[in-house]
């Protein structure tokens, strides 16, 4: 299985983000936002890792405005995909 430059697993969902991983340091932004980011994922099962990642890194790391404005439709998965380009 191939791997990210910080050693990790790259799985088949992670292949599209490899450009937003290696500007960003998705794997460092992961792991300090790692609570966060499981019960993201809880409540957004849909949602990739670099979504709700992204989601998150655009609020500063507050999970709860995270939550409302996904929810409220204020943030679109895959926006960080517009944005990158």
């Amino acid at each position: 299985m191939p791997r990210q430059s910080n050693g990790d697993s790259l799985e088949a969902d992670d292949a599209t983000a490899g450009s937003f991983d290696d500007q960003s340091g998705l794997g460092a932004i992961k792991k300090q936002y790692r609570s966060e980011l499981d019960t993201l994922k809880e409540f957004f099962p849909d949602w990739s890792d670099e979504d709700l990642v992204y989601a998150l890194q655009e609020r500063n790391g507050d999970l709860q405005t995270t939550i409302e404005d996904i929810t409220e439709g204020n943030q679109d998965e895959h926006d960080w995909h517009n944005r990158a380009s």
